[in-house]
């Protein structure tokens, strides 16, 4: 036999085993009953929420994604579920059996999202490009013209397929809607990515934030000879500065100087008074629109981020990620007065009521305020943070909320380095002292 055979063997009957030993240990049977051999997992067929005890009453501890499978540790009885019959998929962690079937095969635990080779968001997406776009439910609403509703310039569709009807091209939604191809726009997501920094960096890093190319001078001045261009997002170090108010400038390198206006200079703070020594955070500093990660009082990341508009401030305070979705549709409240739909939006942190840190495929402005007062980061930025950022999202799982035994990513947000903010995060994972004293 080849070895590599003797190895997968060896594999599958481990797999076997801690499946076995995993039943063997839930809880017996009732006397009298004759105890029954469950099947190897559970195949979600629908996105589920788990809970610590088998009952809707039960903690929730996150949300399963439809098409895994989960070992299947034991079953039991509680409310709140169709049959009353839930199962065990993890040690403490119930999921109802009617939101699965069971199979004779082993769990397949796929990390979430799935990202394609190449690809910078788990799906493409397209938007409304004017207002009054139509969307239909059916093939036969579509080709007769009878729209379910019109939304506004803006609205996002992540596509599952294209279609033809009557010479028109379609697509159909990932939410099973139908609408016209050319009332839609492609989306194009941003490759700007951040910096991986080992400790503060000994020079002063900025990146350039103007959409068009940012003039290089050889002095100072708007009136010195322009000798070349800074590209859009182009990382830089700052040598010095020169001039006052709107007419500063800084030396990106010997005889090169460009606006300062145009560049977003990254600071780097001490943390907050009560963080575990090696604990990772984040600071977003709402005035410079940067954001730093850090493990204890050492930098490992820098980037620009794009925080609410003046109208959508984003809040100051120290947070925790409260729970932490791999992706999920963004939408305003019911009666807001601007409304909004962006379908899976990546790599979210919610941190405070309906705040929360992702990934955004929808613009390239990162630097510059610009959301509804969510915190917006670079795909390839916000795929990195939510691999770094504790708690683990176990494979297969889409959500799993935070707890004073499995704490959320610790985010402070301020204005500026000097701003003091205080702890607003939930009780049971808070800092001592609360409160947080300039840094």
């Amino acid at each position: 036999m080849r070895p590599h055979l003797h190895l997968c063997l060896a594999a599958l009957f481990g797999s076997f085993v801690a499946v076995a030993q995993a039943q063997a240990a839930s809880p017996s049977p009732r006397k009298g009953r004759a105890a029954r051999v469950l099947p190897l997992s559970v195949e979600v067929i629908q996105r589920t929420d788990v809970h610590a005890t088998p009952s809707r009453k039960g903690a929730y501890i996150g949300t399963l994604s439809r098409g895994a499978r989960f070992p299947v540790l034991g079953e039991a009885r509680g409310g709140g579920c169709k049959d009353g019959r839930w199962l065990e998929v993890g040690r403490g962690t119930w999921m109802c059996a009617a939101h699965g079937v069971l199979r004779w095969v082993f769990p397949r635990l796929p990390p979430q999202p799935l990202l394609s080779e190449g690809k910078l968001v788990p799906r493409t997406a397209y938007y409304a490009r004017r207002d009054g776009v139509p969307v239909f439910l059916t093939r036969e609403d579509a080709s007769a013209g009878r729209h379910d509703r019109l939304v506004e310039q803006g609205f996002s569709f992540t596509l599952l397929a294209g279609l033809r009807l009557n010479g028109r091209s379609f697509i159909r939604t990932r939410k099973g809607e139908i609408v016209p191809r050319e009332d839609l726009y492609l989306y194009q997501p941003s490759s700007f990515k951040g910096r991986e920094l080992d400790g503060a960096p000994k020079e002063t890093i900025a990146c350039s934030i103007g959409y068009k190319q940012t003039p290089i001078r050889d002095n100072p001045s708007a009136a010195a000879r322009k000798i070349g261009n800074l590209p859009h997002h182009a990382w830089v170090t700052v040598q010095e500065t020169a001039g006052r108010g709107d007419r500063r400038f800084a030396r990106i390198a010997p005889g090169q100087w460009v606006s300062a206006d145009s560049l977003r200079i990254f600071h780097f703070t001490a943390p907050p008074k009560g963080l575990g020594p090696n604990e990772r955070w984040v600071e977003v500093l709402l005035r410079h629109q940067t954001l730093v990660a850090y493990e204890g009082d050492r930098p490992v990341f820098a980037t620009l981020v794009s925080t609410g508009r003046w109208e959508h401030r984003t809040p100051q305070g120290i947070f925790r990620a409260r729970t932490k979705v791999a992706m999920s549709t963004m939408s305003n409240r019911l009666g807001a007065g601007e409304l909004y739909r962006v379908d899976d939006v990546p790599w979210i942190f919610y941190f405070q009521e309906g705040y929360a840190l992702h990934g955004t495929y929808w613009h390239d402005s990162f630097g510059v305020p610009k959301s509804h007062g969510c915190i917006n980061l670079a795909p390839t930025d916000a795929r990195w943070l939510f691999a770094w950022a504790p708690p683990r999202l176990p494979p297969g799982w889409e959500a799993v909320e935070t707890s004073g035994a499995r704490p959320g990513m610790l985010i402070r947000v301020r204005n500026h380095p000097g701003t003091p903010v205080e702890y607003r995060g939930p009780s049971d994972q808070q800092l001592s002292p609360i409160a947080d004293s300039a840094h």
